[in-house]
């Protein structure tokens, strides 16, 4: 597998973002989950020139695209979705906002209705700090994606660890079994966010989940559904996918015939791709 490194800056990402050039494979990518507050950390950091992670994509042939590839998003879509909406005065940091003056393509996206630009007492960036944030570079490994239990794979690993994934988040990457496939599906259906296997990133916000508290602009309220509107769960439980273990509980009960211990170890079993292989 050929693997390419390179930097690309905002403004170029960016490009493909409007585009829809960037995609999100929602069988094993969970929903926008960032606060604002981790959002603005991020683009303080790029403003500053720090370093921020790598991005990893896999690029895809397609027809529609300007040069005939996509690209979807493995590692880095909460950091990308930070970006963008900056840019397109999703939120604004203790500076201000972006100036979208400085970006023909954000003023497009503007006019065309895709998002509310702040009003003139937010101040904005200066003409050389949002400069500096277009210019600055990403760094990006690109492999080819046509190769799906590869990719599977991959996202799997890179986020088996758990750091800032629930245990639930952490059980489902990268698994793609009927039991999975089932707990996604009901969880979706019950939360109102049924939507295609592949969505465009910029297609993201329309099924992730906001709070009363801290409204984003997503498609969804957290105080609306299901399990928070009955009391179940709390919206921050709700945001780390406890709507998909308690699922998860209630199948594997259904399916043992018996209700089951709803421990993480056992979760952790069902989930286990090996144990499913020889099951």
């Amino acid at each position: 597998m050929s693997i390419s490194p390179k930097g690309l800056n905002i403004q170029a990402l960016y490009r493909r973002f409007r585009d829809g050039e960037l995609v999100v494979n929602r069988q094993y990518q969970r929903k926008l989950v960032w606060t604002i507050e981790e959002k603005q950390k991020l683009i303080d950091s790029i403003l500053k020139g720090y370093p921020i992670p790598l991005f990893l994509l896999a690029a895809r042939k397609d027809a529609s695209a300007e040069d005939g590839i996509i690209y979807e998003v493995i590692d880095g879509m909460q950091r990308l979705h930070a970006i963008f909406s900056y840019i397109e005065h999703g939120y604004q940091i203790d500076r201000g906002c972006f100036d979208l003056s400085q970006l023909a393509r954000a003023r497009s996206a503007r006019d065309a209705g895709a998002f509310k630009e702040f009003g003139e007492e937010v101040p904005r960036l200066s003409a050389e700090e949002s400069s500096d944030f277009l210019e600055y570079m990403l760094a990006v490994t690109e492999f080819p994606g046509e190769d799906e239990e590869r990719i599977t794979d991959i996202f799997g690993r890179i986020n088996s660890g758990g750091r800032q994934l629930s245990d639930q988040e952490r059980r489902q990457a990268g698994v793609l079994s009927s039991f999975a496939e089932v707990v996604r599906s009901l969880s979706a259906e019950i939360r109102g966010d049924v939507s295609r296997e592949r969505l465009k990133l910029n297609e993201m916000p329309e099924i992730s989940v906001e709070t009363q508290r801290q409204p984003q602009g997503f498609g969804l309220r957290a105080e609306d559904i299901f399990w928070c509107y009955q009391g179940i769960l709390r919206t921050n439980e709700l945001r780390d996918s406890g709507d998909e273990q308690l699922i998860a509980d209630i199948c594997a009960s259904i399916v043992n015939g018996n209700p089951v211990k709803a421990s993480g170890a056992y979760l952790d079993k069902i989930y286990d791709p090996r144990v499913q292989t020889h099951s």
